[in-house]
């Protein structure tokens, strides 16, 4: 455990290194693997190996010119090139609810404004129909003004139509009918069916890097945080570890009266290794964090390459 690890207090540490992890892996949704025989192969995988969850990202669109920074690696640079095929995350999803039966689908994550929120709920209340109640939510409000652009979003404005969407999905789940009255949505006198299967919605947990995603998470009541991370001290959040950000949302937590050890935090790893994760898997778990995405799995070349990965972690984990 680390030494600075005692600017969190010892009943916070306590109750959330009892969270069993879970562990899933992002989708071969990216480039020559994003075909429907990988997508199928990987879902049974994570099933027969014991992953908890498979998730999709979300990118519409991808500029041929980028200069938004992209805030989860060193470089600041977005890897996807434009000529790569991108699956749309929730077709992929809807793909893979049929394909599989136990696993969960989950979103890392959606951006809010790229679509009108009557939408997003349909969507995400159809695909948990259709699994029998698998599917889970990580919701951002996006990083790249290009992409905002294309679509003919206001990139500053994501972040207030981020919480008008949420709202929203919370009536199109619960009420018989929806009535609305906000800045950029108004809404009234229609009904949204199908309701999800998971009452009263599917599992919700916020993304990004600022005290303004964890106040999203607190405001909206949602499950958890994701954070991306390449180790336990180098996080891509409000302070650049993950001891740091811990120590801002527990006290960001007790301001708004809600028990830190109810957050759960998902840490989301875009660019580290099998051998790198698991060395230092204990310690994200003394830190409080209960579940993990593998994004860079789906970094791999080949379909070889990604199941030798998946393998291994799940070794290394103690799974046959």
């Amino acid at each position: 455990m680390l030494a600075s690890m005692a600017i969190l207090s010892r009943s916070y540490v306590e109750a959330v290194a009892t969270q069993p992890a879970s562990v899933g892996f992002l989708l071969p949704q990216f480039g020559d693997l994003a075909e429907p025989e990988t997508l199928r192969y990987f879902g049974a995988m994570a099933e027969e190996l014991g992953y908890e969850s498979i998730w999709a990202a979300d990118h519409i669109v991808t500029p041929v010119n980028i200069s938004s920074p992209y805030p989860y690696n060193q470089s600041h640079t977005f890897l996807i090139p434009p000529e790569a095929s991108v699956l749309e995350p929730f077709a992929a999803l809807s793909y893979l609810a049929a394909c599989t039966s136990t696993v969960k689908l989950g979103l890392s994550v959606l951006v809010l404004a790229h679509r009108h929120p009557l939408q997003t709920a349909k969507l995400i209340a159809s695909i948990d129909v259709l699994s029998g109640g698998r599917m889970q939510v990580g919701a951002g409000v996006g990083w790249m003004a290009e992409e905002f652009a294309a679509l003919g979003v206001e990139f500053r404005e994501r972040g207030r139509r981020g919480d008008e969407i949420i709202e929203i999905w919370k009536q199109a789940w619960t009420r018989d009918v929806i009535d609305y009255d906000g800045r950029y949505y108004q809404i009234h006198d229609v009904a949204c069916r199908p309701w999800p299967v998971q009452r009263p919605r599917p599992h919700l947990s916020i993304g990004g890097h600022s005290e303004a995603a964890y106040r999203r998470m607190f405001r909206h009541d949602a499950d958890g945080f994701q954070v991306v991370l390449d180790t336990v001290q180098d996080s891509y959040g409000v302070r650049g570890s993950l001891e740091a950000d811990l120590d801002v949302l527990k006290r960001m937590a007790e301001a708004h009266g809600r028990d830190p050890a109810t957050v759960e935090i998902t840490g989301v790893f875009i660019t580290s290794t099998p051998e790198q994760f698991l060395a230092e898997m204990e310690t994200y778990q003394k830190l409080g964090m209960s579940r993990f995405v593998i994004d860079f799995v789906a970094a791999a070349a080949t379909p070889a390459e990604m199941e030798q990965t998946l393998r291994t972690i799940a070794a290394g984990l103690g799974v046959p």
